[in-house]
């Protein structure tokens, strides 16, 4: 037991008997009341006449707050400078918190600007600067140029990635909202270009009144952008298919070569992983059971793709065929078609093919077509690598 030493006036005789303190607040002497406030109320000071200010520090309970009007403060004499130093710690934490909360949302900002903002901006700036020269009419003269060249650029930026590709790395869930936007700023373009080139001949020749915005002039500049715009979306549609047909072929090369094994190259003989003995493959030996060899031209997802490859290859003069790659042991196993020249019956005459197509056609090459678990690639004459297939 411990006397609380902040209780008003200790009571000696209390002291002696109980060991305690009165409980009574030091500041008001248990009254609850704040004498010195209550002595202006008496005088009209305050305008709070015959009202009683109660005491600031118990609040008018007359209690002493540090052992809460029981004398004792066995329990609570470390209170206050733990609960100080609670405090401190708290709002040392709540800075930290605040601060790491500040960086995290100028990251996002940050990144949103540079990663989103920015080259959504300039994906669209002929849409952008178009809707920017019909509110500012007076600017139409700047903006509508600025459409122009932006339409010119978002073509070229579509076809080569530069902000486009940055935009597509950064968000990709909407990739497939490029397209969309690449042809809304082509037609945009050419909405300017059709506003700036009719202000113009305005300017040096303006037309009646009645004529009306589809005056002979103004329907013979539509004409043309239009025309324009149709061999520009037309010529972006058939780059956009040839190079996911390239994409695709690279990707099925690529996954054709993703077989880690090791490598033996020319003509070479090729152990079996079942005994010591090894056999070797001559360039002009037939291929047993029932294999064959192609030079690879294509691989693509649909089967009328395959035929329509087929057919052109053959009104080009070509022998050609396809095949679905997961009917063969030797090859990848890609659940694609696979157009080729061939087929033929020996190494040698796939070489000399491959060889030939290849001079116009680098990424072509050779494949040994059967249901051994031996890959033979063929990159031209005397150009051979065979790898051992282990499932």
């Amino acid at each position: 037991m411990s006397r609380c030493p902040d209780c008003e006036n200790i009571d000696i005789s209390s002291l002696i008997s109980s060991g305690k303190g009165n409980g009574r607040c030091k500041e008001c002497k248990g009254t609850g009341i704040d004498q010195a406030a209550s002595a202006l109320v008496q005088f009209g000071t305050l305008g709070l006449e015959g009202k009683n200010i109660p005491c600031k520090i118990c609040s008018g309970t007359g209690q002493c707050q540090t052992c809460g009007g029981t004398g004792d403060v066995k329990y609570h004499h470390t209170a206050p400078t733990s609960s100080r130093s609670d405090d401190t710690s708290s709002d040392g934490y709540t800075w930290i918190a605040k601060i790491i909360g500040f960086l995290i949302v100028a990251f996002i900002v940050i990144w949103l600007v540079f990663a989103v903002i920015v080259p959504l901006v300039v994906i669209d700036i002929a849409l952008i600067s178009l809707i920017a020269g019909l509110v500012k009419k007076k600017w139409n003269k700047y903006l509508f140029p600025l459409s122009i060249i932006g339409t010119i650029y978002v073509v070229l930026d579509f076809n080569l990635g530069w902000f486009t590709k940055a935009f597509v790395a950064n968000v990709s869930f909407l990739a497939d909202l490029i397209p969309i936007l690449l042809y809304i700023n082509i037609i945009a373009g050419l909405v300017a270009a059709y506003l700036f080139v009719r202000n113009i001949l305005n300017i040096k020749n303006p037309e009646a009144k009645e004529d009306g915005e589809f005056s002979k002039r103004n329907l013979i500049i539509m004409s043309c952008l239009l025309l324009v715009g149709g061999l520009t979306i037309g010529l972006q549609l058939y780059l956009g298919s040839t190079k996911h047909d390239k994409r695709l072929q690279i990707e099925t090369l690529n996954s054709e070569n993703e077989t880690p094994q090791t490598v033996v190259t020319s003509v070479e003989q090729v152990p079996t992983s079942n005994s010591n003995t090894s056999t070797t493959v001559q360039p002009n030996q037939q291929v047993q059971n029932g294999g064959f060899y192609i030079v690879c031209v294509t691989a693509v997802k649909s089967e009328e793709k395959a035929k329509s490859s087929c057919d052109e290859l053959k009104k080009k003069g070509h022998q050609a065929g396809y095949l679905w790659i997961p009917d063969y042991a030797s090859l990848s196993g890609a659940k694609l078609f696979s157009v080729y020249l061939g087929p033929y019956s020996t190494q040698y005459d796939c070489e000399v093919a491959t060889d030939e197509y290849r001079k116009d056609h680098p990424e072509a090459y050779g494949l040994l077509v059967s249901q051994e678990h031996k890959r033979v690639q063929i990159n031209g004459i005397g150009k051979v690598v065979t790898t051992q297939i282990n499932k």
